[in-house]
């Protein structure tokens, strides 16, 4: 299982997102159904690697490489959005999500936000088709090349 979601130290919908804990219990849900689950954070800024690293660590996720896509064309083949936007692909390499994180973009659901992410991965380990599969992401447009 490989999660893409699009994060950005410049966005301060980003820094919700990390800061409030969204991030670290969809890893750690997740985590509980596929334990060998990879999360990569991507960052389709014009940012050195190292500033993402910084600003991964600074959130929390120092012990997740992030991925920086400075040219975007990952955003671009993915069809990448937004930063908060994810991805879920399963181990057969059969996209499985696609969309925003959660159900709460202006941030105001706290712990009763539906982690759209991690809903996803539970319903493939039942064998089901997620529900939904895509969704529109919110956040910060990325601006690519």
């Amino acid at each position: 299982m490989l999660v893409l979601f699009w994060a950005s130290p410049s966005c301060e919908t980003s820094k919700r997102v990390f800061s409030s804990g969204k991030i670290k219990r969809m890893i750690n849900g997740i985590r509980g159904v596929f334990a060998e689950a990879i999360f990569k954070p991507v960052c389709s800024d014009d940012i050195e690697p190292k500033a993402f690293a910084e600003f991964l660590s600074s959130q929390g996720f120092g012990e997740i490489a992030g991925l920086c896509d400075r040219d975007g064309k990952l955003a671009k083949s993915m069809g990448a959005k937004t930063t908060c936007h994810a991805f879920l692909v399963d181990q057969e390499g059969i996209l499985r999500y696609n969309g925003a994180i959660d159900d709460d973009a202006d941030g105001k659901k706290g712990d009763g936000a539906e982690n759209y992410v991690h809903s996803a991965a539970r319903q493939h380990d039942m064998k089901e088709i997620a529900k939904p599969s895509l969704t529109e992401p919110y956040g910060t447009k990325l601006k690519l090349k």
